[in-house]
């Protein structure tokens, strides 16, 4: 990223010129390089690891007050980071190694944002922030936003071919009119794509792996330690 001064990642406007112009380059050498991406793959997997282990823990470890406090407080600062962090870069700063750690590091820091919001509404101390995101009206929106992950680029591609480039935006409005009808196409799209393949799909396996299901069932976890004692006398009677 040095060698060639590349911008810390693509830009889809105007690019300062500080920075590399060649962006075919960027795309192939950077920015769709799995060695590039695979650190919020990693610490989704880790995350994910954990949280069945979790799950299967007769006695939840407790977190006290400070730890979720900072555990908040970092996602917060985390989460900030990975989105406005590219701000330097936007306006030409010359910080070239900011952009290089912005540019290393600022989707897996977004990703770890992300994975503490996802473990504290887990583990239940996600607090208003659960409550929201696990409000009835969102359902149909999360039952559809693997969809949506997996299609949104075609609006949006379609959108930088057909209309002029660079696009202009005199005032926020627009901005946030164009991102919603994206938006609005995206999950539209999702809905056909769910009903025609992942439901489907999802079917079709429960059906293939429910025999197999059964027979790996994992027995009820003791909810305490008093509970597998009471179980391990009345055994010794019989």
């Amino acid at each position: 990223m040095v060698e060639k001064n590349f911008p810390p990642t693509q830009m889809l406007w105007k690019q300062p010129e500080i920075f590399n112009p060649n962006f075919i380059e960027h795309h192939i050498d950077v920015y769709i390089k799995p060695q590039y991406r695979i650190g919020p793959y990693i610490i989704g997997l880790v995350l994910g690891y954990y949280l069945a282990n979790y799950q299967r823990q007769a006695v939840k470890p407790v977190r006290s007050m400070k730890v979720i406090i900072l555990g908040w407080l970092t996602s917060f600062i985390f989460g900030f980071w990975g989105v406005y962090g590219v701000y330097p870069a936007l306006q030409g700063w010359n910080w070239p190694i900011y952009h290089l750690v912005y540019g290393s590091i600022h989707r897996d820091v977004f990703a770890l944002s992300m994975a503490w919001i996802i473990y504290a509404c887990h583990t239940g101390i996600g607090g208003i922030v659960n409550t929201i995101l696990s409000a009835h009206f969102l359902l149909p929106l999360s039952n559809l936003c693997y969809s949506v992950y997996l299609i949104h680029m075609i609006p949006v591609v379609l959108t930088y071919l057909l209309v002029p480039f660079p696009m202009w935006f005199d005032s926020m409005l627009p901005i946030f009119v164009h991102c919603f009808f994206q938006l609005l196409i995206s999950y539209f799209l999702a809905i056909i794509c769910a009903l025609v393949s992942e439901y489907p799909a999802l079917n079709i396996e429960s059906v293939l792996l429910a025999h197999r299901q059964e027979k790996t069932t994992l027995k009820s976890v003791p909810k305490c330690d008093s509970e597998m004692q009471l179980k391990n006398n009345t055994s010794g009677h019989f």
